[in-house]
């Protein structure tokens, strides 16, 4: 995976994974201009009620995409995702390649 700098507009395909005890996320994105991303947001407390995510932007090969996909279609994220209608079944499976 190669770290991007900034901001990236996305869009969230599924979920991956979550992490509650370390407030981490972890989910698949495409970029406006088509690019996979993995998207690790990490919630970070300035406070007790102020509660700030901080995301972080990853490119992502066919093989890492791939294994995302694996792993949240295993996990039931993939399923969860297309009822929420985030992304079809036949959309993710495009982009394993």
């Amino acid at each position: 995976m190669t770290k991007l700098n900034g901001t990236v507009s996305y869009r969230e395909l599924f979920l991956v994974k979550k992490y509650p005890e370390e407030h981490l996320r972890i989910s698949v994105g495409v970029s406006a201009d088509g690019r996979l991303l993995s998207v690790h947001e990490h919630i970070e407390s300035a406070g007790i009620t102020d509660m700030q995510p901080v995301r972080t932007f990853y490119l992502l090969t066919t093989e890492e995409y791939r294994a995302y996909y694996e792993k949240a279609k295993r996990n039931g994220k993939l399923e969860k995702a297309v009822k929420q209608g985030k992304t079809t079944f036949e959309e993710a499976a495009h982009f394993c390649g």
